[in-house]
């Protein structure tokens, strides 16, 4: 999509797109429509996180994503 627009192809892209800092500074963001949220699942029977979210900072926490779905993009502040 961004290429699209740096190469005059189209004007304007409507679609939901998460505002990552390599996109921004290639194109203009719009105020958001809506907000939509990523969740973290495990298993049942895994206690690691029970009491604290921030067991996940481990370096022996491994995620899984799917390539090119927007959740798996890397957000570096």
């Amino acid at each position: 999509m961004i290429e699209a627009i740096k190469s005059g192809r189209v004007d304007v892209v409507c679609t939901g797109l998460w505002r990552l800092r390599p996109r921004g500074k290639l194109a203009d963001f719009t105020a958001p429509l809506y907000y939509s949220t990523v969740r973290a699942y495990t298993r049942a029977d895994n206690t690691k996180y029970d009491g604290s979210l921030n067991a996940i900072n481990d370096p022996g926490t491994k995620i899984a994503g799917v390539d090119g779905e927007m959740s798996s993009d890397r957000c570096e502040g």
